[in-house]
């Protein structure tokens, strides 16, 4: 048996969530160990699962429900660059910026 769609998807996003988690700011020295950790045990769950439907004859392709595919495609994320992110000339904010210096 394998890893259902659904399961998979799940197991990604715990995994971006611990690449989120190793971002946060150091609080306490055991906590991303303990983190992980613990998300390695639902990770685990997961995991068993093919094991679980297979000792109960359940096939996952007939008893799971199917994923709803949303027509369309991926929208790209448009950033500035550093240089251009700080640069407004001629706008009103700048105006007031610099006459805040000034």
């Amino acid at each position: 048996m394998t890893i259902t769609i659904n399961e998979r998807v799940v197991m990604r996003m715990l995994n971006a969530a611990a690449r989120l988690y190793e971002d946060l700011p150091v609080e306490r020295p055991a906590e991303a160990k303990e983190f992980r950790q613990a998300l390695d045990m639902v990770i685990a769950i997961i995991e068993a699962r093919p094991v679980h439907r297979a000792a109960a004859g359940i096939d996952p392709v007939i008893d799971q429900p199917t994923l709803k595919m949303i027509p369309g495609k991926a929208r790209s994320i448009k950033r500035k660059s550093p240089i251009s992110a700080g640069t407004l000339s001629g706008s009103s904010s700048a105006k007031t910026l610099e006459r805040e210096i000034a």
